[in-house]
């Protein structure tokens, strides 16, 4: 008869997102919930390829892996995808969504934030070992589910980072004429000691969860007060999709890019718009950027140099009148698909 175990490790806390508009809020990790090759305390020891079969059960059956609290079955408060879980070289790297409309889960995130948890531990029977220098080596594994646990058997994996993509808040637009005043309007948020309020971030795609509690840690700002409502200024929006699209991208993480990019898509959906993530940026989304914005996206379009993106700049912005602009940034989008086009021949033949 197979006695069920357990292994824990610590994880990486990446932040909370909406994947589904009107969905339940999640919460989302991600980490290694089990690590190849080292001796856990219960003198246990993992090797790669143990969890190669059970993810393979998981993903026929298209079944998340179960997320609970402290191995108690009353207290499931999410699950982790299977097609997301995978190994590596260093164990199996999972990403949890944790139910924030759960009262355990929103306890347990927060605890999570504030660092105090951070271990996770795996629920499992052995199918598979044999033993070595008086050590199991576990070879395969039924894996049943995954907790969030105060202690840990395994004590090697570390958390690295806390970032966040803010959830999306399906907020009202403002008319797309509407002049961008960046975050002036948000002041009503912020308390005398300069400390944002919870709404504060409402505004915002990013924001750093290391650096919590402190204006500069929100990024990319979209919105604004009008007649004491937040609204969403699509002028914003533009500027905001146009430094996504640069290969900084305002300091965002590359991990955190997709989501981010896919709350913007969503308010381009709601004023009609197609992606610029897909087919590029139209004339009068160009023109509503400041300059500076604009030549930051032009030098990321290769090969422009800072004159030339200066001189597109120029014209986009409507130097020369509304219609040449038009023209400018009609030639512009072809310049931008051709080069697309030859720089991805490029890197199929390098």
């Amino acid at each position: 008869m197979h006695k069920t175990k357990q292994f824990s490790c610590h994880f990486d806390l990446k932040g909370i997102h909406d994947p589904e508009e009107d969905g339940p809020n999640i919460g989302v990790f991600e980490g290694f919930a089990s690590t190849f090759g080292n001796v856990d305390r219960m003198d246990d020891i993992i090797v790669k390829g143990a969890f190669a079969g059970t993810l393979g059960e998981h993903r026929a059956r298209d079944r998340q892996i179960r997320m609970l609290f402290q191995h108690n079955r009353s207290e499931l408060i999410g699950g982790f995808p299977s097609e997301l879980a995978r190994e590596d070289g260093k164990g199996l790297f999972i990403v949890g969504h944790i139910n924030l409309d759960t009262q355990t889960g929103r306890e347990a995130f927060s605890l999570m934030k504030q660092g105090v948890l951070e271990d996770m531990s795996i629920g499992f029977i052995i199918l598979d070992s044999e033993m070595q220098d008086g050590k199991q080596l576990i070879k395969e594994i039924k894996l049943f589910e995954i907790s969030l646990v105060a202690e840990p058997a395994n004590i090697e994996a570390q958390i690295t980072a806390i970032k966040s993509v803010l959830p999306f808040k399906d907020l009202p637009l403002a008319d797309i004429r509407t002049p961008w005043n960046k975050t002036d309007g948000l002041r009503k948020f912020i308390d005398e000691d300069g400390v944002p309020g919870d709404t504060y971030g409402d505004a915002f795609l990013w924001c750093d969860r290391e650096a919590e509690g402190e204006l500069a840690s929100y990024k990319l700002p979209i919105a604004t007060v009008i007649d004491d409502e937040l609204v969403v200024i699509p002028k914003a929006v533009f500027a905001a999709a146009a430094m996504l699209s640069t290969p900084m991208g305002m300091g965002i993480p590359s991990r955190d890019r997709p989501d981010v990019i896919k709350n913007i898509e969503r308010y381009y959906e709601k004023m009609g718009r197609e992606s610029p993530f897909e087919k590029g940026f139209c004339p009068d989304e160009m023109k509503t950027l400041s300059r500076g914005d604009l030549v930051k996206f032009l030098r990321s379009q290769p090969p422009l140099s800072k004159a030339g993106a200066e001189y597109l700049a120029q014209g986009i912005m409507g130097g020369s009148g509304d219609q040449v602009a038009e023209k400018q940034a009609d030639g512009l989008q072809h310049l931008h698909t051709t080069l697309q086009t030859i720089l991805k021949k490029d890197q199929q033949h390098a």
